[in-house]
């Protein structure tokens, strides 16, 4: 990745991110499921590394598993970035629980 690409990214992103190298996503986006890998993760949106191309502005929803056995975390979120290989999104309507799963595995070394 670029250093200028790395530098917009922090910049854009309004939370710290966390590298959790292919954490496994499946998503549906018209009713179609397709999987991908989440490369970074952050408590409002993730960059997902896939083959099927998404364009900013699309909705998905997401389903993954959360890091402390409390089940997967399933979520809407709206890309907000189309990278080379892949996308950004941001979570919409995460719940209370959910964000503080996020925040714990985001806090953990």
């Amino acid at each position: 990745m670029e250093q200028a690409e790395i530098l917009e990214i922090t910049e854009n992103r309004g939370a710290p991110r966390k590298p959790c190298r292919f954490l496994p996503v499946d998503y549906v986006v018209d009713n179609r499921l397709l999987r991908g890998l989440i490369m970074d993760i952050s408590e409002t949106g993730a960059r997902i590394e896939k083959t099927s191309s998404l364009m900013p502005g699309d909705f998905a929803t997401m389903t993954f598993m959360e890091f402390y056995s409390m089940g997967p975390v399933k979520t809407r979120a709206r890309v907000v970035r189309a990278l080379d290989n892949g996308f950004a999104v941001h979570f919409d309507n995460l719940t209370s629980q959910q964000e503080e799963v996020l925040a714990r595995f985001i806090a953990m070394e």
